[in-house]
């Protein structure tokens, strides 16, 4: 550890095995069509209320609708010519339109429908080419410490050095690291999340699709 241009540096011979980027993609894929799947399930719940059986073609049609825009909930043809209402009911469709992200002021559901949608032509792309390194930097004397969190570039072959913002007068002169963990993002997702933190952002959208899960159970739907 040194001051070079008078910085803080730590390097660490610590290997970080490479992922396979293509196996990442696919277990994310697989939560993400997963997550969309739970607010299809809930639709068919509701439409599977009465002991009227369903037709094949009303089955087919039955999917949570995630729209942008007002105008493209209305203009859906489930919406328009009266399906969701008649099959559903009306307050079930009205609570339908309130989970809707445009109403909601959060993006989180409509990014899961456009991570869906990628995901049903090609597997969801992640990079995994940085490293997240947590720990306590110490003074010598032990009297003075700083906790770090720094997300780094991988430096070829196996060494890491990475700029240690140390607050303190004295120069740090141990070092003790917590956690060393991938740093993966989504990519090329279209605009609607590149660069974010994958697992970041998948706590985000499942936390929001249950909340819309449980709004409905709280709406007692289901008369249990």
């Amino acid at each position: 550890m040194g001051p070079p241009e008078g910085g803080h540096y730590v390097q660490m011979k610590i290997a970080v095995e490479p992922e396979q980027r293509r196996g990442w993609g696919i277990l994310i894929g697989d939560v993400v069509h997963q997550t969309r799947s739970s607010l299809d399930h809930l639709v068919y719940a509701l439409a599977t209320r009465s002991p009227r059986p369903l037709t094949e073609k009303q089955a087919r049609s039955l999917s949570f609708p995630i729209c942008e825009k007002a105008t493209d909930f209305a203009a859906d043809w489930r919406v328009s010519q009266g399906f969701f209402e008649g099959i559903l009911g009306s307050k079930e469709l009205a609570h339908i339109e309130a989970a809707q992200p445009y109403l909601r002021g959060r993006s989180e559901l409509w990014i899961l429908k456009g991570l869906d949608d990628i995901d049903k032509h090609r597997s969801v792309l992640v990079l995994d080419n940085r490293v997240q390194v947590k720990g306590t930097a110490y003074s010598e004397d032990g009297a003075m410490s700083h906790q770090f969190r720094v997300v780094k570039e991988l430096t070829p072959p196996e060494t890491q050095e990475f700029p240690l913002d140390w607050p303190h007068s004295l120069s740090p002169a141990a070092l003790s690291v917590d956690d060393i963990s991938r740093h993966i993002v989504f990519a090329e997702t279209n605009g609607l999340c590149d660069g974010a933190f994958v697992f970041s952002r998948m706590r985000d959208i499942i936390s929001e699709t249950l909340h819309v899960l449980i709004d409905f159970d709280e709406a007692h739907f289901f008369g249990f």
